[in-house]
């Protein structure tokens, strides 16, 4: 064979729009399946964008739902603990005022008790009183002698300061000669 007939295409050639013709619809299939492709991805991202937003949302929800029950619980708790300083307040109010009371009680016991050693039999008491440091004692004696004696005995028992004997009646009650006194006088140690 010649090298000339080697050369010869007998086939004729495809115009290059028939080239693009045919091309075009195997790339307009491809450009269609990436967008669709691409259309799908976006769809699921925003599907499972979605779906994790409702699950923090409900996450937020359950979160704040839970807030609000413990800021109620520490609402009442709070108000619980002040209505509890308040009883405690007062409780310890009563047992300030109970031991003042016990005290108190103990200082006047042991007065009656030094005024009843002190007092001879002969006098009899209609009034015993006690304002603060002040105290004031009232009655009536059979003889006057004895209310001297009386004063002196209080004086020196350490438990009163200041004794005076204010004030002497004399009256008859049943053919019987009585004296009505008035004693006063400053309590020591009344504070302890």
């Amino acid at each position: 064979m010649s090298p000339m007939i080697d050369r010869i295409n007998l086939v004729p050639k495809k115009p290059l729009s028939s080239k693009i013709k045919d091309k075009i619809p195997p790339v307009l299939v491809l450009v269609l399946a990436i967008i669709a492709l691409n259309l799908y991805v976006q769809d699921r991202s925003l599907t499972n964008r979605i779906n994790q937003a409702g699950k923090d949302r409900a996450l937020l929800q359950q979160s704040t739902d839970n807030y609000s029950r413990s800021l109620n619980r520490f609402q009442a708790k709070k108000a619980e603990l002040a209505r509890l300083n308040q009883q405690n307040s007062l409780v310890a109010a009563r047992v300030r005022r109970l031991t003042g009371l016990r005290h108190q009680k103990k200082i006047f016991s042991e007065l009656l008790a030094v005024i009843a050693a002190a007092t001879p039999p002969s006098i009899v008491f209609r009034s015993i009183r006690f304002n603060g440091n002040n105290g004031e004692l009232s009655g009536e004696a059979r003889g006057y002698e004895d209310l001297p004696g009386l004063v002196e005995r209080l004086r020196n028992s350490g438990k009163f300061g200041e004794i005076t004997l204010k004030a002497i009646n004399r009256k008859n009650q049943d053919n019987e000669m009585l004296f009505e006194f008035n004693i006063s006088g400053r309590l020591n140690n009344a504070d302890e």
